[in-house]
């Protein structure tokens, strides 16, 4: 847009591009995010309490060290990821790491791309598992997603590496709508019971995406919202939330011992003793 500039450079965004992102925002989301005023009244993820909540860690496996977010490392989580398929938008994943004793949760990876085909982004979830040793995947079930969550051949190969998949409904009807879910992470942040990494692309994303996002006064979303990541967030956090509030703990991750990758637990056998 614009032409290219001196040295081959091109404008990031010009006025055009931003009278087309403004028109996609309320005023109080565009105010936030590209103007940096301060409308804490109604903003549902504040960007001081977001900050407070970034850990010094990278994204990925959390070393042991108390500087770096958990001075147990990955010792004692139980991992969960919650997956917001979409073949024509963006298809993002959040892994979390969840800490049984204290309930707090981890952010230890992300997914997000656009226009991504159903076989790359299963793959995608193959690697996670088997680099964080998910337990339990929650992928969103809606419309042609059903097809990849009832698919037996990917269950086989998630339970072969340790994993549940679980099938995320959200509508506008449940106990689940998601303009209530998203809402209630925010008291997770205040109290600090959800960590982010340092920040990079993917996390800034993320970042960017909580500040902005408002509850939706109608059913319909605004052409040009970018929420994928928050959703698949919440989607991870309803996860760790029926772990946590049910109180029953997987016989092969017991608290406070030693992580391992997925390759080194597939001969383990899942007992279902996790919530279904």
């Amino acid at each position: 847009i614009g032409g290219a500039l001196k040295f081959g450079l091109f404008r990031k965004r010009d006025g055009l591009m931003l009278e087309r992102i403004r028109s996609s925002m309320s005023l109080a989301g565009w105010s936030r995010l590209y103007q940096q005023q301060q409308v804490a009244d109604d903003a549902v993820f504040r960007q001081q309490v977001l900050l407070e909540c970034v850990d010094g860690r990278k994204r990925g496996l959390i070393p042991r060290s108390g500087a770096l977010g958990r001075a147990a490392g990955m010792d004692g989580l139980f991992v969960v990821g919650g997956v917001d398929p979409s073949t024509a938008g963006f298809t993002s994943m959040v892994v979390l790491g969840v800490d049984l004793d204290t309930g707090e949760r981890f952010v230890l990876d992300l997914y997000n791309k656009q226009g991504v085909l159903p076989h790359v982004w299963k793959e995608e979830m193959f690697r996670l598992s088997e680099k964080y040793n998910v337990r339990v995947w929650r992928v969103e079930g809606n419309g042609f997603q059903r097809a990849f969550t009832r698919d037996p051949s990917i269950r086989e190969r998630l339970a072969h590496l340790g994993a549940r998949l679980v099938e995320h409904q959200t509508t506008g009807v449940n106990k689940h709508d998601e303009e209530f879910g998203v809402l209630g992470l925010a008291p997770l942040f205040e109290n600090g019971l959800l960590r982010l990494p340092a920040m990079d692309f993917l996390v800034q994303s993320l970042f960017d995406q909580l500040v902005a996002w408002e509850p939706l006064k109608q059913r319909v979303k605004p052409k040009g919202r970018k929420d994928d990541l928050v959703m698949a967030l919440w989607i991870a956090e309803m996860g760790a939330f029926e772990v946590i509030e049910r109180g029953r703990k997987p016989s092969v991750v017991q608290r406070n011992t030693p992580w391992m990758p997925a390759a080194a637990n597939a001969s383990v056998v899942w007992r279902r003793s996790v919530p279904r």
